[in-house]
């Protein structure tokens, strides 16, 4: 498949991530028929291109102009804090654990919090458990997530804490005659069937620690 343009990227990188358009519209908060037209029209640009950069993990220049490496891992842009040598030069903020018991850190760049609007304060580190949200975020990878930002903005990944195990889901906001309801829905949808509660439920049941931004991609053996 040519790779020349973004649509050409975009279309490239969700078949190699195994989602649909649909699956991606949802991860960047986009209609299905935006996916298809920047994919069919070989688009070169498109103002929901850094939320689709986000939402497929990759970097947003390879994405936009095929500059630098696909993959975020691939630029260096996180690291583990025992690599912190070969980042000296860079300016780099910690991002700690969400759970203060652990030491768990990774590296960031302060720049790339910049670009995503996050302070270096209000970042956490976390693990996933499960694969609800595969293949987007996979069962043991990593997250980053903004502490600030708890208020749910429909179709955005947050980090949920549920008896003390951190999950990923979206989550939509719904007005009923009922009242405010709440709709979590799944990247692995086939195996995890959308839920719907009131909001007292909802928040009777999880705790949103923050947006998620920013998520490895391990695969577990």
């Amino acid at each position: 498949m040519s790779r020349q343009t973004f649509g050409e990227r975009v279309r490239y990188v969700r078949e190699l991530r195994g989602m649909t358009q649909q699956q991606l519209a949802d991860l960047a908060g986009c209609g299905q028929g935006q996916i298809n037209a920047i994919e069919s029209r070989k688009s070169i640009q498109s103002k929901y291109a850094r939320d689709i950069a986000l939402a497929l993990n990759v970097n947003l220049d390879w994405l936009l102009n095929g500059n630098g490496a696909m993959e975020v891992g691939e630029q260096g842009t996180i690291t583990k804090v025992a690599d912190f040598d070969a980042y000296s030069q860079k300016e780099v903020v910690p991002i700690r654990h969400y759970n203060p018991q652990h030491r768990n850190k990774l590296m960031l760049e302060k720049t790339t919090l910049e670009v995503l609007g996050v302070n270096p304060q209000d970042a956490r580190l976390g693990v996933i458990v499960g694969d609800s949200m595969s293949p987007i975020i996979n069962d043991n990878s990593e997250i980053a997530f903004d502490v600030s930002k708890t208020q749910i903005k429909n179709g955005k990944i947050y980090a949920l804490l549920a008896n003390d195990v951190l999950y990923c889901a979206y989550l939509q906001s719904k007005p009923t005659p009922q009242g405010e309801q709440v709709r979590l829905f799944y990247a692995n949808a086939g195996l995890y069937p959308d839920e719907t509660m009131s909001s007292e439920q909802f928040f009777a049941t999880y705790k949103i620690l923050g947006h998620v931004f920013w998520w490895s991609s391990t695969q577990s053996w």
